[in-house]
């Protein structure tokens, strides 16, 4: 589904990727753990065409997406859940559901209202929620509502920046069964996460970086009984 070869991002004189070669096959999850400042994020957004690459290659379902601006990456089936949520605050859930769907389902009012009632099945809060300003929910809410957000373009793959970033324990698991039941139903997903166990625990493969460089990679059982990996990312 996805394939980054030698890719590198810097920002000025800033490298933040340093030639890194990535898979994430269909169907599966893969995780991306590391230390702030690694280039997690980087990767993410350099995916979605939001960092400036300086060099390698992206191929997403067969095709060159490399220097495509956001929205045609979007068209393609790329979902981006950014960290932090990036929720439009001052608009109400129902709304910034409709705005997660617009790029690609514009014109396509049918399709768009069934995607709504998907989301809102998915997370039943987001029903009761519908005509709140996203600002005012809490955090879980938020990171419900930003998931759906980004599952109303339908994509084949979905990027998920630190969704457990900020949430009670209960949440967090809410929130990485939610991350499973897509998975069980065939989505395509890579997770950046700093809880590096709740990452491995629902990786199918995961790379760990380290300053810009893939470090280790290999399956997600594989990397939880990593020496190196326990001792600098799980705590023992």
């Amino acid at each position: 589904m996805l394939s980054l070869r030698a890719l590198s991002v810097a920002y000025g004189h800033v490298e933040a990727l340093r030639g890194i070669d990535l898979e994430a096959p269909q169907g599966e999850v893969t995780a991306v753990i590391g230390s702030n400042g690694a280039g997690k994020t980087s990767t993410l957004m350099a995916i979605s065409g939001l960092a400036p690459i300086t060099g390698g290659s992206i191929v997403f379902d067969g095709a060159q997406i490399s220097g495509l601006p956001p929205h045609q990456i979007t068209k393609l089936g790329i979902a981006h859940v950014l960290e932090g949520r990036q929720l439009f605050a001052d608009q109400t859930v129902e709304d910034n559901l409709l705005l997660g769907g617009y790029t690609k389902l514009r014109g396509r009012s049918d399709g768009v209202r069934k995607l709504m009632e998907r989301e809102m099945d998915r997370f039943p809060i987001l029903r009761k929620r519908r005509a709140q300003l996203a600002g005012t929910l809490s955090g879980g809410e938020q990171q419900m509502l930003a998931i759906a957000r980004g599952l109303m373009s339908d994509p084949k793959l979905i990027l998920m920046d630190e969704p457990s970033m900020g949430l009670a324990p209960l949440i967090i698991q809410s929130i990485a069964a939610t991350i499973r039941g897509l998975k069980d139903l065939g989505a395509t997903i890579v997770l950046v996460e700093q809880m590096a166990s709740v990452a491995l625990q629902l990786a199918d493969r995961a790379y760990v970086l380290e300053n810009g460089r893939i470090k280790i990679f290999g399956t997600g059982a594989e990397l939880a009984r990593n020496p190196d990996v326990r001792k600098a990312y799980l705590g023992g």
